[in-house]
């Protein structure tokens, strides 16, 4: 296929042989947030600072570390926007986990 002089990948996992591509940085299992029981914990016992349009609450554990953003619905009225936030947020996370 070919569309305004571009060849469209025709497979899977086109991509996934590029030499760049080859350390993961996704979040893992245990980094995401998915049980009420986890999110009550980092709430309760979990660490916060504010800056002026958002807050962020962290909790560092043996697995790494949880953490999750609140984005103020005073300042971004849009839920759009707001978790449009929450992802730049938690993909500049992701990419500097690393480091």
């Amino acid at each position: 296929m070919v569309y305004n002089n571009f060849i469209a990948p025709l497979r899977r996992g086109f991509f996934s042989n590029n030499l760049f591509l080859k350390k993961k940085l996704t979040l893992g299992k245990n980094e995401r947030l998915k049980s009420r029981k986890v999110l009550e914990m980092l709430f309760r016992q979990g660490r916060r600072f504010s800056l002026p349009h958002f807050r962020v609450l962290y909790l560092p554990a043996e697995q790494g570390l949880l953490f999750g953003v609140g984005v103020s619905n005073k300042n971004f009225k849009n839920a759009v926007d707001r978790n449009r936030i929450k992802r730049l947020i938690r993909e500049a996370f992701r990419l500097q986990k690393q480091i």
